[in-house]
């Protein structure tokens, strides 16, 4: 179950459907979902919140032309294959 503030926002953002208005648009989507979170300590982010944050946590013209995408967006951070990433990771590097 997503986060009620969470849903709330991103409902908010999908009716307004404006422009984003900064070059890193998408991220500070990510980033403000991660404040949401963070604000309710009661509260522990499920994997839908998690996956919320990570969907918009891409960064425009990606600087590692490696990356195997091949597009004008590149992903924030790339896991090695057969990662499991676990809730201490995603602590580790301030997902979560």
């Amino acid at each position: 179950m997503i986060h009620s503030e969470v849903k709330n926002y991103l409902k908010k953002l999908d009716e307004e459907q404006k422009a984003l208005a900064s070059y890193n648009g998408e991220h500070d989507i990510a980033k403000e979902i991660k404040n949401i979170l963070a604000k309710d300590t009661n509260y522990k982010p499920t994997i839908e919140d998690i996956a919320e944050q990570m969907a918009f946590d891409f960064m425009a013209a990606y600087p590692n032309d490696n990356s195997g995408w091949k597009t004008y967006h590149g992903p924030i951070f790339i896991l090695p294959k057969q990662a499991r990433i676990s809730r201490k990771t995603l602590l580790k590097i301030g997902l979560i």
